[in-house]
């Protein structure tokens, strides 16, 4: 999270607003869509940034695993 210096913030250090991640990312993993379709359904922001949300969800994705399984001793 920002915060390190003074005025910091998230948003200013992504380029982009939480708004249209939770967009892109509503319509990625909630509804499925494919990301030719979530740029056709947000057409009002540009491509680059819809790319670069979808590219920084794949990067984190294992993020999301548990580190391990667990296995039934019996």
């Amino acid at each position: 999270a920002a915060g390190l210096w003074s005025g910091q913030t998230d948003e200013k250090e992504m380029g982009f607003s939480y708004e249209i991640v939770d967009k892109v990312l509503h319509l990625y993993y909630d509804k499925h869509l494919t990301a030719d379709i979530i740029e056709k359904e947000l057409s009002a922001y540009d491509t680059e940034t819809i790319e670069k949300i979808l590219n920084m969800a794949a990067k984190n994705a294992f993020k999301q695993q548990a580190p391990y399984k667990f296995k039934r001793l019996t």
